[in-house]
C-alpha cells in the first residue's frame, strides 16, 4: 500500500479509501435522508477492518441496509400518496353530499336604503353637490315603489326586463325626451356602483338607450328695460293689484261678480329687491343671489367674486364680476341688516333653506302684478308633462345676457362674467382683460330714474349720519325736521 488514498469498489456502489492509518473509510449516498456520508467501516464484532475483504463486506452490509430502506421509504410514500387520493375522493363526495342535501341560502330583499347606502359610500362615487344626490334620491325611492307594486322583491327578479319596463312607462306618461334621459342617467349612476353590492351580476339599465330631443328646449324669455323698470318701481310704489271675482249663484254664498283690490307683500321685501339687483345687474341665479355671503362682496376694488353653489364641490374656478354703481348703491343698503349671519341676505338664505320654491313663487307674484303676463304656458307637445316657464328669477340672467351681447360683448367674455361651463375649454386658450368685464357690467342700464337714485343716496348718507350721531346731534336733527314740518304746513295753509 502506498501513502496515497486507494480507492476500490464498483462505480455507483460508493468508495472504499484506506486512510494513512489503516483504517478503512466508505464513501456513499444516504438514499434515505439524500445526502453524501462517509464512515469507517467495522467488522461484525465492533472491530475496525483490516483488510480490503473485510472493508468490502462491511460496504455489502451498508448498501444491503440503504437498498431496505430505500424500498421501505418508496412503499411509504406509495402509502401516502393512496391516502391523500382516497381523502381528497371522501372531501369532494362529502361536499357534494353537503351541496346537495343543503337548501339553498334565501335571497335577500331589495331595500332602498341599502341600495342607497352601497352608491352613496363608495369611493369611486363622483362628488356633486346635494340638491343632485336628493334628486338621484327621490327617483330611486319612486323606482323602488314600482318594483313593489310590481311584486319585483329580490335581486334576481330585478332583470333587464324589468327597467325596460319602467323606463316605458315613464315614457309614456307624458314627460319630455329630456326628462326621459335625466331619469335613465340617475338609475344607471346608482346601479353602476351598487349592483354587484346587493348580489346582482350586471347592471339592468346598462342596455337601455337614451332617447333622442326631437323638440327644442323651451328658454325663458328675458325682460325689456321697460319691464325692468316697471318691476322695481313696484317695489317703491307697492305690487298693487285688481281683480275679478266671479259671480256664483249656487249655495249659500250666491254672489254677483265683483272687482277686488289689494296689495302683494312679498316676505323679506327689502331683500327681495337686493336679491333682484343681483340677479339683474351681476347676472346671478336665484341660489347664488340668496346664498351669497359677504366674503364674496369686495368693496376696497368693488367686486364680486364668487364660486357657484352648482359647482362648489367640483374643481371651478371663481367667477369675478364687477360691482355695477347701481348695485352698489343697494349693497350699501343691505349692510344696514349686516349681523352676525354671513348672507348678504339672511332671511332669504334662511328661507331658500326650506322652502326656495317659495321665494320663486314670490317673485313670480311680482312678476305678474307688474307686467301683466302669465308667467308660464301650457306644455306645448304631447311629450312635455309639465307647463313652460316664462318668466322666473332666472329670466335676470337671460335678461343680463342678451343686454350685453346686444351692446356688442362677444359671447365668450359673456360667458366668462357669467360663469358657463360651455367655454371651459375656450377659457384655457383666451382670457379677456378687466376693461372688457367690465364694460359688460357698465352697460347694464340703470332701471331707477335719476332724481330717485339721487334721493336714495341723500337717505343713504342721513341714515348713516344718524346711526353715527351723539344724543346732542340727534336733538339738533329732530329740531331741524320738526321747523322743516312746520314750515311745509304754512306753506300749505
Amino acid at each position: 500500500m502506498t501513502e496515497q488514498k486507494k480507492k476500490r469498489g464498483d462505480r455507483g456502489l460508493g468508495s472504499i479509501i484506506e486512510q494513512p492509518n489503516g483504517h478503512w473509510q466508505f464513501w456513499y449516498l444516504d438514499v434515505v435522508r439524500g445526502k453524501k456520508r462517509v464512515t469507517v467501516l467495522r467488522r461484525a464484532d465492533g472491530n475496525y477492518c483490516e483488510t480490503l475483504e473485510e472493508a468490502r463486506e462491511a460496504a455489502r452490509i451498508i448498501r444491503t441496509n440503504q437498498q431496505t430502506a430505500k424500498n421501505q421509504l418508496a412503499d411509504y410514500q406509495l402509502k401516502k400518496d393512496m391516502a391523500a387520493t382516497a381523502l381528497g375522493d371522501a372531501v369532494k363526495n362529502e361536499k357534494a353530499y353537503i351541496e346537495e342535501h343543503t337548501p339553498a341560502p334565501k335571497e335577500k330583499k331589495l331595500n332602498v336604503d341599502e341600495i342607497w347606502e352601497a352608491f352613496y359610500n363608495d369611493a369611486n362615487k363622483t362628488r356633486v353637490v346635494e340638491s343632485t344626490d336628493k334628486a338621484r334620491r327621490s327617483r330611486l325611492e319612486h323606482f323602488m315603489d314600482w318594483l313593489k307594486a310590481h311584486g319585483v322583491e329580490y335581486p334576481s327578479q330585478l332583470t333587464d326586463e324589468v327597467a325596460n319596463r319602467y323606463m316605458a312607462e315613464i315614457l309614456n306618461s307624458g314627460i319630455s325626451p329630456k326628462y326621459y334621459n335625466d331619469v335613465l342617467s340617475r338609475l344607471k349612476t346608482i346601479f353602476d356602483i351598487a349592483f354587484n353590492k346587493i348580489g346582482m351580476v350586471s347592471n339592468p339599465f346598462d342596455k337601455i338607450k337614451r332617447k333622442p330631443q326631437k323638440h327644442a328646449i323651451e328658454h325663458r324669455k328675458p325682460f325689456t328695460h321697460e319691464q325692468v323698470v316697471r318691476i322695481f318701481q313696484g317695489f317703491r310704489e307697492g305690487f298693487k293689484y285688481t281683480r275679478l271675482i266671479a259671480q256664483s249663484s249656487e249655495g249659500q254664498r250666491a254672489r254677483k261678480a265683483y272687482t277686488q283690490e289689494g296689495e302683494f307683500v312679498p316676505m323679506h321685501k327689502d331683500e327681495m329687491e337686493v336679491l333682484f339687483m343681483l340677479c339683474y345687474h351681476a347676472g346671478l341665479d336665484g341660489e347664488t343671489g340668496c346664498l351669497l355671503k359677504w366674503e364674496d362682496v369686495h368693496f376696497d376694488f368693488q367686486k364680486i367674486i364668487y364660486v357657484r353653489p352648482k359647482t362648489r364641490n367640483k374643481k371651478s374656478e371663481p367667477i369675478e364680476i364687477d360691482i355695477h354703481p347701481e348695485l352698489l348703491l343697494y349693497l350699501r343698503k343691505a349692510e344696514a341688516w349686516r349681523g352676525e349671519s354671513p348672507y348678504v341676505l339672511p332671511n332669504l338664505a334662511h328661507r331658500y333653506s326650506y322652502n326656495p320654491s317659495g321665494i320663486q313663487a314670490d317673485a313670480k307674484k311680482i312678476f305678474r302684478i307688474t307686467l301683466g303676463v302669465e308667467t308660464s304656458e301650457a306644455k306645448g307637445n304631447r311629450n312635455r308633462k309639465l307647463a313652460i316657464s316664462r318668466y322666473s328669477l332666472h329670466s335676470f340672467r337671460h335678461t343680463y345676457a342678451t343686454d350685453a351681447v346686444n351692446a356688442g360683448n362677444s359671447m365668450a367674455a359673456v360667458a366668462e362674467t357669467m360663469g358657463h361651463s360651455s367655454v371651459v375649454t375656450t377659457k384655457g386658450y383666451s382670457h379677456f382683460n378687466d376693461p372688457i368685464k367690465r364694460a359688460i357690467v357698465y352697460g347694464q342700464p340703470s332701471v331707477v330714474m335719476d332724481a330717485d337714485l339721487e334721493a336714495e343716496e341723500m337717505r343713504l348718507k342721513i341714515a348713516t349720519f344718524v346711526n353715527s350721531a351723539g344724543k346732542a346731534d340727534l336733538a339738533a336733527i329732530i329740531s331741524v325736521v320738526e321747523e322743516l314740518e312746520k314750515s311745509r304746513r304754512q306753506i300749505g295753509e
